[in-house]
């Protein structure tokens, strides 16, 4: 079971890098939905969740730090090698890639991509679960650094959770990857951060209802392999909410 979709960052969160949570009980959202899974009931039922706050910040200075050392060469590269995956030339595409990452491996966009590429290669898929792993790591980090320099104390990762909206097809790739090899709570954790960006802006949501569906579907999988009867019940009823005709949940479904 391996996922599609993809995200724009510059079509998800313009401008807006860094984003850390203390989950907050009550909801977001005020659309119609069916009564036993309302949309601001979507919160209550992740893994991570507590009581919310939200701290935006426009760019993490640490990761931009990083980007800024690529010299012009380099990017030229990485455009190039950019525009081979939009075209389709996944093979033309991993080599400059693969090229870049070794000049960069430092660099999380690289490394993002790179993992984005290999990904493409069925055979390819344990080098790209190292590298987003790495990379989800180097992106935690990041944020709980900067999250703890801002409010001038250390951060309690067990109850905050740091995340960074321009890494959001990473998360997704990385949940996907992890239910492939069989880690459900590991796969909840990071599909449930994409989750929240559609529970907590509509707008997203509907401009990305497969990936919604998807989102959803896997996540009411993993509760289910998880024996987490609630969220396994919620999130099958949001996928149903999306797609009445999803049946890929049925199999996983909690009876009441």
């Amino acid at each position: 079971m391996t996922g599609g979709g993809s995200f724009t960052p510059a079509e998800i969160v313009k401008n807006l890098l860094l984003i850390s949570i203390l989950l907050y009980a009550a909801g977001c959202g005020k659309s119609v939905r069916p009564v036993d899974c309302p949309e601001s009931g979507l919160v209550s039922h992740l893994s991570f969740a507590g009581n919310i706050t939200v701290t935006r910040v426009v760019e993490n200075s640490a990761i931009a730090k990083i980007n800024k050392k690529m010299l012009q060469t380099d990017r030229d590269m990485f455009v190039l090698s950019k525009k081979y995956y939009d075209d389709g030339k996944y093979q033309e595409s991993l080599g400059l890639a693969e090229k870049l990452y070794k000049i960069h491996p430092e660099d999380l966009f690289v490394t993002e991509f790179y993992a984005k590429v290999l990904y493409r290669f069925e055979d390819k898929h344990d080098r790209s679960y190292a590298l987003y792993r790495l990379l989800i790591n180097a992106v935690n980090r990041f944020g709980y650094e900067e999250i703890a320099s801002i409010k001038k104390r250390p951060v309690d990762r067990e109850k905050e959770t740091v995340i960074n909206f321009t890494f959001l097809e990473a998360y997704w790739k990385l949940g996907c990857l992890h239910m492939d090899y069989g880690k459900f709570m590991d796969a909840l954790n990071e599909l449930q951060k994409v989750a929240f960006l559609f529970g907590t802006h509509k707008n997203i949501m509907e401009e990305n209802k497969k990936l919604a569906e998807d989102c959803y579907s896997y996540i009411t999988e993993a509760a289910f392999h998880l024996k987490l009867v609630e969220s396994n019940r919620y999130f099958y009823c949001r996928t149903k909410s999306v797609n009445p005709s999803n049946t890929y949940v049925d199999k996983y479904r909690f009876e009441q």
